[in-house]
């Protein structure tokens, strides 16, 4: 079971936004196949004059960690900033698969051509 843990830093975490987070990086403990072993999200927002907000997401696989980071002017920018941090997230992890899977496919491939070796010599 995945560990989903929201946090905020200067800003109220609403059941909304709880929701909203929950819906989106669902979709991505869905897609993992199982891989994903603990998503933390944070919401902050700076104390300097620009007043800006920040959600950043921090995705771990086994063998391996994600990051993810969006800043916005107001904070009721934060469910698309979600969504940009999700769509961060699923690019790396994407790019993570592919190359799994070309690597499997290396390396079947090498299998299948010490097998072929072996059937020549035999014969």
């Amino acid at each position: 079971m995945t560990n989903l843990k929201i946090t905020g830093n200067k800003v109220g975490i609403t059941s909304a936004m709880e929701e909203h987070v929950n819906k989106k990086f669902g979709k991505i403990m869905d897609n993992s196949a199982g891989q994903i072993t603990s998503i933390d999200v944070h919401f902050s927002k700076n104390n300097n004059s620009t007043g800006a907000y920040k959600v950043s997401a921090e995705v771990r696989v086994k063998g391996a960690t994600y990051h993810g980071e969006e800043f916005g002017d107001t904070g009721e920018e934060f469910y698309g900033l979600v969504d940009q941090v999700v769509q961060q997230i699923e690019r790396q992890l994407n790019k993570r698969k592919i190359k799994f899977e070309a690597e499997k496919r290396k390396s079947s491939k090498r299998d299948l051509s010490l097998l072929d070796e072996d059937d020549t010599e035999a014969a």
